[in-house]
This record gives structure tokens, sequence and C-alpha cells, in this order.
């Protein structure tokens, strides 16, 4: 499913780079709906007659919203969003009723009728229903404050989890590695102290890859952008233009 929103990635910042931001949006409300409508045609299977879980058409829309968010990160309208009280009072309402009518549905208290259906549709997982995705807007709205007064609160838990979040996607392959290679080999109850240590090492090694990644970017950077980091670090000299001339 990665694959298919890279590529679709790839065409959001090409549309985003001409202004065409509204274009986007209409063809991924249009992907989204395609992909609720007819899911059998969108979702990955599993093996072949036996259907999967990940409807890669309803998982663009979020994909996209948080790159057309991070696409216009430094705006004003961004910033006042993020600066306005209302708007995180708004947020914070909306996530503490969301939490209770999930726990009022876990219990039963809603019963089996069209109202549960609704609810279960709304915040479904695999077909990443509509609720879902608003509710990641309002868990940034509510956490980005939290995440802030834990950088100055707890600098150092704050830059370990900066330094992992900033490499997201090389921390997503070791984990899917713990997660789906190791119980190949390794067999443990995912309930058990095992499976805490298991976590723990994957926490460690997603950090200890990003710290090598942030201290030796030859592991994934070419030969200019080397000597740039280099020369910002200061352990050599920057390079100087040569013109045609030799002036």
């Amino acid at each position: 499913m990665y694959a298919v929103l890279m590529l679709l990635a790839a065409v959001a910042v090409g549309l985003l780079a001409r202004g065409q931001v509204w274009l986007l949006v209409a063809g991924m409300v249009c992907v989204y709906v395609i992909g609720q409508t007819s899911s059998a045609w969108t979702t990955f299977v599993r093996q072949p007659g036996e259907p999967g879980l990940m409807n890669w058409a309803t998982w663009q829309a979020m994909f996209l919203a948080a790159l057309i968010l991070g696409w216009y990160w430094d705006s004003e309208k961004v910033r006042a969003a993020f600066a306005s009280r209302s708007a995180r009072w708004t947020a914070a309402s909306l996530l503490v009723f969301s939490v209770g009518l999930a726990h009022l549905t876990r219990l039963g208290r809603l019963g089996d009728g069209v109202i549960r259906r609704t609810i279960d549709w709304w915040f479904s997982d695999g077909t990443l229903g509509p609720g879902v995705i608003v509710l990641s807007g309002v868990a940034l709205l509510v956490l980005r404050p939290v995440a802030r007064w834990i950088a100055h609160t707890v600098p150092i838990l704050a830059a370990v989890l900066e330094r992992i979040g900033r490499r997201s996607l090389d921390c997503y392959i070791i984990l899917s590695l713990a997660v789906i290679a190791l119980p190949s080999i390794v067999v443990y109850d995912p309930g058990s102290a095992s499976a805490n240590v298991v976590v723990l090492t994957a926490l460690a090694a997603m950090w200890a890859w990003c710290r090598l990644r942030d201290e030796y970017p030859r592991v994934t950077l070419g030969a200019i952008e080397v000597r740039e980091w280099r020369v910002a670090r200061g352990t050599t000299a920057p390079s100087l233009p040569v013109h045609g001339d030799g002036a």
C-alpha cells in the first residue's frame, strides 16, 4: 500500500508546486468515495481469494491531507489555526466526545442497530472512515501543545522522540521487521514481558539508526551533500566557485 501512496504523493507534489491544490483535493475526495463505495476494487488481498483489510483508496485521503498540511505548514492560515484557542478547545471537545462514544460502543450501550453500524463505519480502521481522518486532525491540534510542553519540561525525552520522528519512514521499516519478521524466528506472547523487551529493543534500534544517519550522512547522502554537511560542522573548507575564465 505504501508504494501506491508514494506514487500518489509524487503526483500530489507536482500539483502543489503548480498551485493546483483544489484539483488535488477534488481528486483525493473522488478517489476516497470510490474506495468507500467499491472497496472490493481498491482493497489489497492477503492472498488469492482472501480479501485483505487495507483500502489504499481511503487511506490516501489521510496521507495526502497530511501532505497538503505539511506543504502549507508555514503559511499564516495554518499558524493561525494552531494558535487559535477556540480551535484547540473545539478539537479537545470532539476528542473527548469520540472517546466517550467509542467507550459506549464497546460496552454495548448503543445496541446493534443503525446507530451502531453508522459509528462502526465512521470510525472503521481498514477502510478508514471519515471519523478517523477527522480525529487525526483533531489529535494534532490537541497534542501539539502537549508535545511543546514535553519539549520544554523533559528535553531529553523530546530529543529522542524528535530524532525518531524525523526518520519516520526508516523507523517504520525497522518496526515492520520487528513485527513481521521476528515472530517467524522467535515465538513469544504479545502480552508477555518478552514482547515488552521486543518493543524496547525495536525503539533502541530505531534510535541508533537515526543517530547513525544524523552523525554519518555518507550512509544515505551523495558526495555534494556530505561536503556541505562537513562545511556546516567546520571539518572542511567550503569549495570556491569556479569561473570559466579562471578569474
